[in-house]
């Protein structure tokens, strides 16, 4: 709705000011008049109270309507102002344009001269609002071209002249007359595109938008130009456009993709639906889902549906509702399916994205593989649960051999007899041999430390130095086995294995009467290990274990051997679990012992 005009009309004549001031009104319903009889009053009233337009006659006593006319135009050189005059001549019109007039009319007889005067009000506040209008437009474009630094053109397609604002172009600090200009100050290896791009968008009238390199006082920088071409009876006439440098948006761009390249994980943005439609994934999602980004935001591949394993998908859509409803962020810690169907861990963090009317838009959030996190708190509840039996086990073993102790000593002292005292000694000695045992236990059950390729070979040979095995047992490693692990961990997994084949043998001999030196007869006892495709083996000549003993030989305190503590098998099974291994025990069939299988 237009705005009301408001119209100051000074005359001497107060009846006549009354006229004109019904007439105008009359005339337009929204303007509305105010008199004053005397140039002095009415400029007290435009300080108080500016109007729209003045309306003045010329003919006034102390100041006529020209000398006013000044008297406005040095605080007001824009303020419409129209002489009403009964005087009519050409000099007096021609007075009033120099002295910065926008109108003249002269007074007449008729109806119609309101009606005329009417119009001359309107149009001279028309065109003065107008051009306020433009300059604020003027202004806010020059503070935006400013604040963007930016410029706006037009090419003339024929002749590749070109008219910008501002004159010197902000974004290359020189000014720019021709397309020429303007490619030359574009980067050389970007020039060429640049301009068939330019002349292409031309010739088929249409719009494009290039970015482009150009040297700068800091280096190279990048900027954008924006065009479309403008039609004249339908043939592309002249294009017009905006270029602006975009180096800061380019540099926020490349430490983001540097940021989620180096993520281990990625960031997303996705449908808050069943399915997790993904609109745009950045990061390394292929490293622990073998599916792409592309595949992802293409639809061809449904988080929700191809990734997310089934056994969450339920639980997972219902926590995140929950966490939206609250308009909080949501974390959550699920398994997924890879390209190959493999199960891993994954942990991810995110939130949703409301637009202006508080509608929920998307979710965006950031995803991480844990797999192996999952491993280490596997491993870890497994050590403790072993810790525990072991507790339970040590306080048990260890009340034994005290109460002996005790108890022997006790008689001692009231016989005297030196008997009681070398039992006592016995279960001294059992306490240190538990001793040492629980030392080595708590020694392996510490977490497995950095991790490289290991020669079983060459470490099984070290371990072997530490044995006390007795002469003639022999130890061979077949096939050059490796793994991947802690090389001290696996040295002391081998020599708890290799002294248990030594220990076994021997005290399966002993039990035969072999009383010689070389263990199990003249041949001695044979230990042998060798690669599998995904680990090793130790096997030896000896007993073998029953297939009823087999579940609990890793239990600690569970020994086949008469005296034995239990706690080098259950060292081996601490190092295996903390690496994240398995170990089996089956027949040797080619020795006939025991054959421990260890897989990674």
């Amino acid at each position: 709705m237009a705005r009301p005009i408001r119209v100051l009309h000074v005359d001497d004549d107060s009846a006549f000011g009354d006229l004109v001031s019904d007439a105008l009104e009359r005339e337009g319903d929204r303007i509305s008049v105010v008199t004053e009889t005397s140039a002095e009053a009415a400029l007290g009233r435009i300080e108080t109270d500016t109007p729209d337009c003045i309306v003045s006659d010329y003919e006034m006593p102390r100041t006529d309507g020209i000398e006013f006319l000044e008297s406005v135009r040095d605080k007001y050189p824009d303020l419409p102002f129209i002489l009403f005059t009964g005087k009519g001549s050409e000099e007096v019109a021609s007075e009033a344009i120099s002295a910065g007039a926008t109108d003249y009319l002269q007074k007449g007889t008729g109806s119609n001269q309101y009606e005329l005067l009417a119009n001359r009000v309107r149009n001279a506040v028309g065109q003065h609002r107008s051009r306020k209008r433009l300059e604020r437009e003027r202004s806010r474009m020059k503070f935006a071209l400013e604040s963007a630094n930016a410029a706006i053109w037009t090419r003339d397609i024929e002749t590749d002249a070109m008219e910008i604002h501002p004159n010197v172009c902000p974004v290359f600090d020189a000014p720019i007359e021709s397309f020429d200009d303007f490619l030359t100050e574009v980067h050389p290896a970007d020039r060429d595109a640049a301009e068939e791009t330019v002349r292409s968008a031309a010739a088929a009238g249409e719009s494009y938008s290039i970015q482009f390199r150009f040297p700068g006082d800091d280096g190279t920088r990048w900027g954008e130009m924006n065009g479309r071409t403008i039609h004249e009876d339908g043939d592309p006439i002249f294009q017009t456009g905006i270029t602006r440098d975009i180096t800061p948006q380019k540099e926020r761009k490349r430490r983001f993709e540097t940021l989620t390249s180096n993520l281990p994980g990625m960031v997303y943005r996705c449908r808050n639906e069943p399915n997790w439609p993904m609109e745009d994934v950045r990061g390394d999602v292929a490293s622990f889902t073998g599916y792409t980004a592309a595949e992802l935001e293409s639809g061809e591949v449904r988080w929700g549906e191809d990734v997310l394993h089934p056994g969450d998908r339920e639980w997972i859509w219902k926590d995140v509702q929950s966490s939206l409803e609250e308009r909080g962020s949501f974390e959550v810690t699920y398994r997924i399916r890879t390209r190959e169907g493999e199960t891993r861990w994954a942990w991810e963090r995110g939130r949703g994205i409301y637009g202006p009317d508080g509608d929920l838009e998307a979710l965006e959030g950031f995803i991480t593989e844990i797999t192996d996190q999952k491993e280490r708190e596997r491993r870890l509840e497994r050590q403790n649960e072993r810790f525990d039996e072991l507790a339970s086990v040590v306080s048990h073993d260890l009340r034994t051999p005290l109460a002996t102790a005790r108890g022997r000593l006790d008689m001692a002292a009231d016989t005297g007899e030196m008997s009681h005292i070398e039992a006592a000694q016995s279960a001294l000695d059992r306490l240190d041999d538990l001793r040492e045992d629980l030392a080595e236990m708590l020694r392996t059950g510490e977490v497995v430390g950095e991790t490289e390729p290991v020669d079983v070979a060459a470490v099984a040979e070290e371990a072997w130095e530490r044995v006390n095995a007795p002469e003639g047992t022999r130890l061979e490693t077949v096939d050059s086995p490796e793994v991947e692990g802690d090389p001290d961990a696996v040295r002391r997994l081998l020599q708890n294995l290799l002294s248990n084949a030594v220990e076994h043998s021997t005290t399966d001999a002993a039990s035969q009467g072999q009383k010689d030196t070389v263990g199990r007869g003249n041949a001695g006892t044979k230990i042998r290990i060798g690669a599998l495709d995904d680990g090793f083996y130790v096997e030896d000549d000896g007993p073998g274990i029953p297939p009823e003993d087999r579940e609990n030989v890793f239990t600690p305190g569970f020994s086949t051997k008469p005296g034995g503590t239990g706690m080098g098998m259950a060292s081996v099974a601490g190092v295996v679990d903390a690496h994240g291994w398995s170990i089996e025990i089956v027949d040797a069939e080619e020795l006939g012992g025991a054959r421990f299988e260890i897989r990674e």
